[in-house]
């Protein structure tokens, strides 16, 4: 089985599959065919020796909803767990740059879309070039994922929305 995520807008009643195999081999239908993805496409893999296998392709088209950081980041009890419920998949969070990550090649920064618990995000950047300020709202789109405990977006993609907004208050943490 293979599952594909294309980009929301993308047309799956004719996409055009280049599809690699081993020398010798076959695959029908033929790499390179426009093909209907509305529903999953069997493709029949026959070896050079004649052993056939069957590889199911779904196609899905992700959505430009946006997820609520706070979705992302909260955990009932994260004493006993403290990873986010989205790890591993790919979402596009919208909130206002509020901080950088110093001493980095890549883009690192942290986005906040309210000023309370749970409503921020750190973003790990190394995709995209765009250049960004403290203020701006941008939307992020990305895999979720844990790194040493922090949940953390690594975008594929960074839009922004606008800029020079006020910045969220911060909270006092009482221990």
């Amino acid at each position: 089985t293979v599952t594909l995520q294309v980009e929301s807008g993308t047309n799956v009643a004719a996409l055009v599959p280049t599809i690699s195999y081993s020398y010798g081999a076959t695959i029908s239908p033929a790499s390179g065919v426009a093909q209907n993805f509305s529903e999953p496409v069997a493709y029949t893999v026959t070896s050079e020796k004649g052993v056939s296998a069957i590889w199911t392709v779904t196609v899905t088209v992700m959505s430009n909803a946006t997820t609520p950081i706070y979705d992302i980041q909260y955990v009932a009890n994260p004493a006993a767990n403290d990873s986010s419920s989205f790890v591993g998949e790919t979402v596009i969070a919208q909130g206002i740059v509020t901080g950088f990550a110093q001493f980095s090649s890549y883009n690192k920064y942290y986005i906040q879309d309210e000023a309370s618990f749970w409503h921020g995000i750190y973003v790990y950047d190394n995709k995209t070039s765009t250049i960004l300020d403290m203020g701006d709202k941008v939307k992020v789109r990305g895999a979720v994922s844990e790194y040493y405990g922090l949940t953390e977006l690594m975008a594929s993609s960074v839009e922004v929305v606008s800029s020079r907004n006020t910045l969220p208050d911060p909270i006092v943490v009482d221990e």
